[in-house]
């Protein structure tokens, strides 16, 4: 490829990369995606999909506040693939203390302009007629959705390959010296700049990202249609998200266009391997059934589990690299990576053209944000063009699947 052929090379063919390659390639950048695997094959394919308003921070609620409207300006054009449901989502309570959490939750989202309404259990179990009679109090959120992570990340690529993208997959990034990318057989591309979105994969290539693993093991239980009529969650999964223990369970439900629920979540640190935990495993299965008895009566279709990019501040890192400001990052986004996958990749755009974007970008700077790094150079910005890697082969573009 000649010089500067490539505007934007991105490393990583998860939701985040796509999402980065869907928003620089709808500006007329050139793109080209690195994708060892295939894309959605790593924290993705792992993912149940929930878009969320999420609270706690300001700098989190805004970018999945944004992801969500922009998700909804997609939806008319979504194909059946993408899995799209706009069903909602319930915070579940059974006791005095988890109403308390919900009325403090409402009142987060009040305070933000997001539409949020307890109800006390008679509308609770008319609303979802399969929960237990303990679960007594809900927190009805309208705004949430749920997609296919696989089929959304392929509708995405679809977009962006239309609009000039190009995939060059089965290759991998070996390592970042300056701003050059060497991939596996030290080939080189010319780039503009590159954006190192993949997943717990980033921090091999950016060693000084806060980033780290958190497992996660989930499992589909094959219920009939309406079984359950929204994503479900018990109050306490907010605690769960901010635990730093090893091990944490929290109930979460979800109906997918495929059939059946997934039925989560754990979360655990220390653990670098995506196989299932057959005890975490069952402990899920134990804790939805204390929320919606009746599973027990149908079988466990699928068991897997995968690794979450969790930052240290559990915010994500969007931007570029400070001395280093042709070398973008969009990682650690832990549970949220599909909610904010398009926010994301707006962002990203965003900053590689210089402009303002819809919300404040600061929060998610690596700037003050990364761990001191071996070997740094003092000071000083990286001139001239990035490199990234590809190879002899010409990248090739990819239709998904």
């Amino acid at each position: 490829m000649s010089e500067h052929e490539i505007d934007v090379a991105i490393v990583g063919g998860g939701i985040v990369g796509v999402a980065c390659a869907h928003a620089c390639a709808r500006e007329g950048l050139r793109v080209l995606v690195i994708e060892k695997h295939g894309l959605a094959s790593g924290t993705t394919g792992s993912a149940t999909g929930h878009l969320v308003t999420a609270v706690g921070s300001d700098a989190i609620f805004a970018l999945t506040q944004y992801s969500q409207r922009l998700w909804k300006e997609l939806d008319p054009g979504f194909p059946e693939s993408v899995g799209f449901q706009p069903c909602g989502a319930i915070w579940l309570g059974r006791t005095d203390t988890d109403r308390e959490d919900l009325e403090r939750l409402k009142g987060q989202l009040d305070r933000r302009d997001v539409g949020a309404q307890l109800v006390d259990s008679k509308e609770l179990h008319r609303l979802e007629p399969n929960l237990a009679p303990e679960v007594t109090v809900g927190l009805v959120v309208s705004d949430d959705a749920v997609v296919d992570p696989r089929g959304a990340t392929d509708f995405l690529w679809h977009t962006a390959q239309a609009l000039g993208a190009r995939l060059l997959e089965g290759r991998w990034v070996s390592s970042v010296k300056g701003v050059n990318f060497e991939l596996d057989h030290d080939d080189e591309i010319p780039a503009r700049c590159v954006v190192v979105a993949a997943g717990i994969d980033s921090v091999r290539l950016v060693p000084e990202l806060p980033v780290r693993p958190r497992k996660g093991n989930l499992a589909r239980v094959g219920v009939p249609a309406g079984f359950v009529r929204h994503q479900l969650l018990e109050v306490g999964y907010l605690r769960s998200v901010l635990s730093e223990a090893e091990d944490s369970i929290a109930f979460n439900m979800q109906p997918t266009a495929r059939g059946g629920v997934i039925v989560g979540s754990s979360r655990q640190f220390g653990v670098a391997h995506s196989e299932v935990d057959p005890v975490i495993s069952e402990a899920l299965l134990t804790r939805a059934r204390g929320f919606v008895p009746s599973i027990a009566e149908y079988p466990v279709l699928d068991r897997w589990a995968g690794l979450r990019p969790a930052s240290a501040d559990h915010l994500p890192l969007i931007g570029p690299l400070p001395n280093r400001p042709d070398i973008f990052v969009a990682a650690g986004h832990e549970g949220l990576g599909i909610t904010a996958s398009l926010a994301t990749g707006r962002l990203v755009a965003d900053m590689i053209l210089g402009r303002p974007s819809a919300i404040p970008v600061d929060p998610y700077l690596p700037r003050g944000r990364l761990a001191p790094r071996a070997g740094a150079a003092a000071s000083g910005p990286v001139r001239g063009p990035v490199h990234a890697v590809g190879g002899p082969r010409e990248a090739r573009a990819r239709s998904g699947g």
